[in-house]
């Protein structure tokens, strides 16, 4: 990515995953909760380099070969598409969504082409932090917190008191189906501050209202 930004050229991440690998087609942590956390973090880090955008591979479970399905997507295939499968008990419906879909839509419910990307540096190699400003001046700050402590921050929030909406990726209140996370909280600046705990291996975006 610096190499792109000297030549004064945009770079796209078009595919990334963790190094849960087995051979081309599969990654063992495809149904943990945590993966969710990795992808956004990963995300933010991108941004955070210089990335002018991201793409998931692959959006859904899909044929590798004639005999093989690929199965890193965000969400399943057709259940019967795995009879012959280990995961077939794990699967209870058609198009099943697994946990990084969460995560991962929250980003791209709220992050808009153009936006402009703020780094927050907070001094962990296993957190990120992001805050983007839309064309229309509103803010959305992204965290993904790895750790297995909670994160106390203190961040600049520029134009005064400002309301943001809420919004958490945490394992034990995510959708049942493939709603998208709901916000359960709002928040307001002190003047141009904000006063923020993010939880251990949790995804929270706050987004301007």
């Amino acid at each position: 990515m610096s190499i792109a930004a000297r030549a004064h050229k945009k770079h796209l991440v078009g595919e990334f995953g963790s190094n849960q690998t087995v051979g081309a087609s599969r990654q063992r942590d495809i149904d943990r909760y945590e993966r969710g956390v990795l992808m956004a973090r990963l995300v933010l880090n991108f941004f955070n380099a210089g990335a002018s955008g991201v793409s998931y591979w692959s959006l859904f479970d899909q044929y590798y070969g004639r005999d093989e399905m690929q199965q890193l997507g965000l969400w399943r295939y057709v259940k019967g598409a795995y009879r012959s499968d280990t995961t077939f008990d794990k699967i209870h419906r058609d198009y099943q969504v697994g946990p990084q879909y969460y995560a991962y839509s929250l980003l791209t419910r709220f992050i808009r082409p153009g936006a402009e990307v703020y780094p927050l540096r907070l001094g962990n190699d296993f957190a990120a932090g992001t805050a983007f400003k839309e064309k229309n001046g509103t803010w959305t700050y992204v965290f993904a917190n790895e750790t297995d402590s909670t994160l106390r921050l203190r961040i600049a929030c520029p134009g005064g008191r400002r309301n943001f909406d809420v919004y958490r990726y945490e394992k034990d209140c995510l959708p049942a189906g493939d709603e998208m996370i709901p916000s359960r909280q709002r928040l307001r600046s002190m003047k141009d501050i904000l006063l923020l705990d993010i939880n251990p291996c949790s995804v929270v975006l706050y987004h301007q209202r």
